[in-house]
């Protein structure tokens, strides 16, 4: 947390304040006086527990302004500046099967917490996109055209983020049909494999909850326990009341879908290399989303073959993690984004909207201003 003063005070003075309040990091002289700054310094760890609970509550506690002369009365009061994330570039709809929320839900989500970037993207469908455009003037909210890839290389099930992939492009429809077709052939396989471990379900059984779209952990999950002869299975615990219940579909699925499992079945079409180019020939952005299990030499050979940048900004990693990959984004002259992954609550109950720390909208500048140049 961070002060804001209204007035360009010289060197001399803020060197001389923060001799005297070590703890304070003096951002910004704008936006008050300071003869109310000595009573804010005085109760200053009264107003910080204050606005944490208001935080606490709604992650936004005031719309920011810039505007020296007509300020804000809550920031003009309360003149801190929280780190707060602006942006969330992984958000999923109902267009993928384990979406939770409509497009026009998320939007007014992402206006509820102060959101002002967002960007959808929803497994291998970009069903969603042009909504997202309109809602976006509807709600004053910059929207971000994007999809995420499920693709395959060395043994892992990586993801890939493409942004400014355009909708209406027909060899991207195309390329879309294609990876459904062969998405429902894995589902098909996917399901024997699991009748083979003694999960007894049918294909019915998984369409009546991916309801035509493709399926997901939560589509294989929900089958799964739809059935009588299931739900006794120790395996299934852990999923339904165990250890792994917290976010039972996502667990689920790593434990037995993802690349490497007992129910892998990869897709050779879609090996992370071959889906990057295309997303490059497509005039897209390649992003591998949520990387903290990724090999370095692993991101090395992505790098070669023509990765654009990593999410590093992600509830999926811890601050090593995050530094790491902000060094290796760093050295290989990769873009950063940030995004939650939100899926909602049901999916995913220990990941929020636009739960991504720090701001970050330096991070949209560049990614926008790397697709004008790579256009």
């Amino acid at each position: 947390m961070t002060f804001k003063f209204p007035f360009r005070l010289t060197v001399t003075l803020k060197s001389i304040i923060c001799g005297i309040f070590p703890s304070l990091k003096i951002k910004s002289f704008q936006n008050f006086f300071p003869a109310y700054s000595i009573f804010i310094w005085k109760w200053k760890e009264d107003f910080e527990d204050r606005l944490q609970q208001v935080v606490a509550r709604k992650r936004t506690p005031y719309p920011r302004t810039r505007n020296f002369f007509y300020p804000n009365l809550v920031e003009f009061f309360f003149p801190f500046d929280y780190d707060l994330s602006v942006i969330d570039l992984h958000i999923h709809t109902h267009a993928s099967s384990d979406g939770q929320h409509s497009p026009r839900e998320i939007f007014e989500m992402a206006r509820s917490i102060g959101l002002r970037v967002i960007a959808f993207a929803d497994h291998n469908s970009v069903a969603h996109v042009e909504e997202g455009f309109r809602l976006s003037g509807e709600f004053g909210i910059e929207f971000i055209s994007c999809m995420e890839l499920n693709t395959f290389y060395a043994g892992m099930d990586l993801h890939l983020l493409a942004y400014f992939i355009d909708p209406q492009n027909p060899l991207l429809q195309k390329w879309l049909s294609g990876i459904h077709q062969e998405k429902l052939a894995q589902a098909k396989n996917r399901i024997a494999k699991l009748n083979e471990l003694g999960f007894f379900f049918t294909e019915q059984d998984l369409q009546k909850y991916s309801q035509d779209r493709i399926p997901t952990g939560a589509s294989f999950l929900n089958a799964i326990l739809s059935r009588p002869e299931n739900r006794q299975d120790p395996r299934l615990q852990p999923y339904t009341r165990g250890e792994r219940s917290q976010s039972p579909y996502v667990n689920f699925y790593r434990d037995f879908l993802r690349g490497g499992k007992p129910a892998s079945v990869p897709i050779e079409e879609l090996s992370t290399p071959s889906a990057i180019w295309k997303i490059k020939e497509l005039g897209g952005i390649a992003v591998l989303a949520h990387p903290s299990d990724t090999r370095e030499e692993i991101l090395r050979d992505l790098v070669a073959g023509g990765l654009d940048g990593l999410e590093v900004y992600t509830p999926y990693h811890n601050s090593q993690e995050r530094e790491a990959f902000k060094r290796f984004a760093a050295q290989h002259g990769l873009l950063m984004t940030a995004g939650s992954d939100f899926h909602g609550k049901t999916v995913k109950p220990d990941v929020e909207l636009g739960a991504v720390d720090g701001s970050h909208e330096d991070l949209v500048i560049k990614l926008k201003e790397y697709h004008q140049r790579n256009r």
